[in-house]
């Protein structure tokens, strides 16, 4: 059973990474951040974080151990715009 639809996985996406600050320098690693959901909508937020980075809302940075990632400072006045957006 889902229960995020694509725009509700990027809000949530979005929400947690600006609760936590984790903007800038500060990251979290990709696989964190399907951990926060339901096994059943893993998939779905995995879109949702890819197309966040195709969109320019979030950059990634490759280590060893795997992919960490954070909000791009410029642009989070554009991101929030986009949370309005979404959530009406």
């Amino acid at each position: 059973m889902q229960y995020f639809t694509q725009k509700q996985a990027e809000l949530f996406i979005l929400d947690y990474m600006i609760a936590k600050r984790l903007i800038g320098t500060k990251q979290t690693t990709f696989d964190n951040m399907v951990r926060h959901v339901p096994a059943s909508d893993s998939k779905i937020v995995k879109e949702a974080l890819e197309e966040l980075i195709r969109k320019g809302f979030i950059s990634t940075k490759r280590k060893h151990y795997g992919v960490h990632i954070s909000l791009i400072p410029r642009r989070l006045e554009d991101i929030r715009d986009y949370i309005k957006a979404i959530s009406s």
